[in-house]
């Protein structure tokens, strides 16, 4: 039922798909669960759907099945799909002093030269958060390397 609430045209209802997908399987994943989810984060794309699932169901899914995490994250960062790569970068969103912090470094340096304005702001957005537990690490990485200046101030933006 959620996969056809979906499929339909308007994001509000996708959203509600979203909720209720969230509300069934959160914290009771199974291993093929990442097939469906990877579906959803190509499926009717925007920014909204595809933070929520990179956050709530992808995150989740990498914290309950950790072995999985750079396989997936690395098949999705190798997608010609712009918002698999956007799930790569942001998918820890959340995960506060548990951050992979050197992983979250190989994604911001595989796709800083992006030209995609949602790539630039996921790679700040990660940064920021978890700036919160790391500043003077996410400091001095953005000082280290060539981040595009909007990556750089949503990064910086804490600090």
């Amino acid at each position: 039922m959620t996969w056809q609430l979906y499929q339909e045209k308007e994001r509000e209802i996708h959203q509600c798909a979203i909720d209720l997908i969230q509300k069934e399987i959160k914290k009771k994943f199974v291993n093929e669960d990442i097939q469906f989810i990877e579906n959803l984060l190509i499926t009717n794309s925007w920014w909204d759907s595809v933070d929520t699932i990179a956050k709530y169901l992808v995150g989740g899914y990498l914290e309950q099945f950790p072995t999985e995490t750079l396989l997936v994250i690395e098949r999705f960062s190798d997608s010609e799909n712009m918002w698999l790569n956007r799930t790569a970068i942001i998918f820890q969103l959340g995960y506060k002093a548990n951050t992979n912090f050197d992983l979250l470094k190989a994604e911001c340096e595989k796709h800083k030269y992006s030209n995609e304005f949602f790539i630039q702001k996921a790679i700040g957005w990660a940064l920021r958060d978890y700036s919160r537990f790391n500043p003077n690490g996410v400091k001095e990485y953005v000082n280290s390397t060539n981040l595009k200046p909007l990556s750089k101030k949503e990064a910086l933006r804490l600090l």
